[in-house]
């Protein structure tokens, strides 16, 4: 196999890696919190249940995470809805100009 037949499988590889870690994410967050906490709480036996807590105040800063890289990413996506709009304004104006004249 060439080296840049191999790097392709490698990427390849990698690429298949991120998608199927993106699903698990995704599926983790579709599960309701009271859902998640009930199958934690049922499969954690009792000597791990300290364990078990560390898990659930991690998924709560994932969470919060998730939750501050949405609100990020919504605020710029209104900034450049906002932009657009400016721009469709100006550009009417524009036109209403040319047209008058």
């Amino acid at each position: 196999m060439l080296s840049s037949e191999r790097k392709m499988v490698k990427y390849k590889k990698e690429e298949e890696d991120l998608e199927t870690a993106i699903r698990n994410v995704v599926s983790l967050i579709r599960v309701s919190t009271r859902q998640f906490d009930k199958a934690i709480a049922r499969a954690v036996p009792s000597d791990l249940t300290e364990p078990a807590q560390h898990f659930i105040k991690a998924n709560i800063e994932f969470l919060t995470a998730v939750r501050k890289f949405l609100d990020g990413r919504i605020q710029g996506l209104e900034k450049a809805s906002k932009t657009l709009e400016e721009k469709a304004v100006k550009r009417k104006v524009k036109r209403e100009a040319v047209d008058i004249d």
